[in-house]
């Protein structure tokens, strides 16, 4: 009988909050190399929500 490596069948880490701030901390726990990813992207959202004037960019990125 060969055994299996025990790899993590649920989430890392638990459900953040539907909100920009507490998605930021859950991607700084996660990878906290790819906060300035996030960061230019939320930034993006909320200029193309500015420029339509919809909220709708930063509904999708949540």
């Amino acid at each position: 009988m060969t055994e299996h490596a025990t790899e993590p069948t649920g989430p890392l880490i638990p459900m953040p909050a539907k909100t920009p701030a507490a998605l930021r901390v859950a991607v700084g726990r996660l990878d906290p190399g790819v906060l300035a990813t996030f960061d230019q992207q939320w930034d993006e959202a909320m200029r193309q929500a500015r420029d339509e004037c919809t909220l709708t960019p930063p509904r999708a990125f949540v």
